[in-house]
C-alpha cells in the first residue's frame, strides 16, 4: 500500500498510530505531499478527486480516503487477521462514543487548519483576523469540553484507546498551544495529565508533529 503523506498533518498522523499500533508500518509506503490548498495538481489528485492527504492506494491500484476511512479500513484488515486490538469497539454504544471523541478532535484540527491557511496563503494585507478568531474559539470549546472529560476519568487509556482517543491526541499536540508561550498543560491540566500517559508510546513519539503557530 502507498499513502499519500505530510509529516505535518496531524490526519496522517492519526493514519500513521494505527498503523503501527496494528502492526501495518512494514506494508504501507509513504509518499511525501507538500500541502497546498492553491496547488490542484498535487501528487494525490491522481487517486482522490478532491487532491487531499491522507490518500491510501491499495495493491490493486483503488484508493481509500479521508483519515477516517482509512483508519477503519487498517483496523478492518488487522481484524481479518486475528488482530486482538481494535480501535472500533464493537458494543454500539461505545463505538459512538469513540466516533464522536474523533469527530470532535477532527473538527478541532479542521479549525486549525483553516486558521493557518488563511495566514500562509492569504497575503497579510488582506489577512482576516475575525476568521482566524473564530477559528480559535472552536479549538478552545473543544478542548475546553474535552478537559471536562478528562477530570470525569471519561477517556480512554493506552490499553483501551479508540480511534477517539487517538484523534484527540493528535489535535492536542498540534493545535493545542496558539503561540510559542501557551501551555496547554497549563489550561488544561486534566487533559494534559491524560495525554502524558501516551507520550513514550511508539507510535505518537515517532510520528509528533513540528509545534506550529496559530499566531505569526
Amino acid at each position: 500500500m502507498q499513502l499519500h503523506y505530510s509529516q505535518n498533518s496531524p490526519s496522517v498522523r492519526k493514519v500513521l498510530i494505527l498503523a503501527h499500533e496494528l502492526g501495518l508500518t512494514n506494508e504501507i509506503t509513504l509518499i511525501t505531499e507538500k500541502p497546498n490548498p492553491l496547488n490542484t495538481a498535487q501528487p494525490s489528485a491522481a487517486s482522490n478527486p478532491l487532491s487531499k492527504i491522507p490518500t491510501l492506494i491499495l495493491e490493486d491500484g483503488s484508493t481509500v480516503f479521508d483519515s477516517r476511512v482509512i483508519c477503519e479500513y487498517l483496523n478492518d484488515i488487522a481484524q481479518t487477521r486475528g488482530s486482538t486490538k481494535s480501535f472500533f469497539p464493537t458494543d454500539p454504544a461505545q463505538k459512538l462514543r469513540a466516533l464522536k471523541l474523533q469527530s470532535l478532535a477532527d473538527g478541532i484540527i479542521d479549525a486549525g487548519v483553516i486558521a493557518t491557511y488563511e495566514m500562509i496563503c492569504r497575503p497579510e494585507q488582506y489577512r482576516f483576523q475575525d476568521w482566524i478568531e473564530a477559528q480559535w474559539i472552536k479549538i478552545l470549546r473543544g478542548f475546553n469540553w474535552l478537559e471536562g472529560e478528562a477530570k470525569e476519568g471519561m477517556l480512554a487509556g493506552v490499553d483501551g484507546m479508540t480511534v477517539g482517543e487517538v484523534t484527540v491526541i493528535c489535535a492536542l499536540d498540534k493545535f493545542g498551544r496558539r503561540n510559542v508561550e501557551d501551555r496547554w498543560e497549563n489550561r488544561w491540566p486534566a487533559l494534559a495529565a491524560w495525554a502524558e500517559q501516551f507520550k513514550n508510546c511508539e507510535g505518537f513519539k515517532t510520528t509528533r508533529p513540528p509545534f506550529d503557530c496559530l499566531e505569526r
